[in-house]
């Protein structure tokens, strides 16, 4: 199983408001390392494990917002869990964290596309 390129990262959080980011995968021993960075300046990071007999991405992201977006520069982070396509070309899944005011733990959808392939 190869995620190594550039893959459309896409998930929604508070009333369905999504984010985007072109994410860059490396393998690292056993864990693909993704790094990408949106048009704002936010910086997202994603470690994830391949459970290959499940077919399943099971890992943690970790997002600094923009210094000039709305978080002002805020760290989130958190754990996520994909379903890989037959044809590891996209994954579908959930994301869960923590909410700003620190208060609640949020979810939300979370798709990744490689970058050819993106919808």
């Amino acid at each position: 199983m190869d995620l190594s390129g550039e893959w459309l990262s896409r998930y929604t959080y508070h009333d369905g408001v999504s984010s985007e980011h072109l994410v860059t995968f490396e393998l690292q021993d056993v864990v693909w390392s993704g790094h990408g960075v949106d048009g704002a300046g936010s910086i997202l990071v994603l470690r994830l494990e391949h459970d290959a007999e499940n077919g399943v991405l099971t890992g943690t992201w970790r997002e600094q917002t923009s210094p000039d977006g709305e978080y002002g520069g805020t760290v989130f982070h958190g754990a996520v869990q994909f379903i890989l396509a037959a044809t590891l070309d996209a994954a579908d899944g959930k994301w869960v964290g923590f909410n700003s005011s620190r208060e609640r733990v949020n979810a939300g959808d979370w798709s990744l596309h490689r970058r050819d392939n993106a919808p």
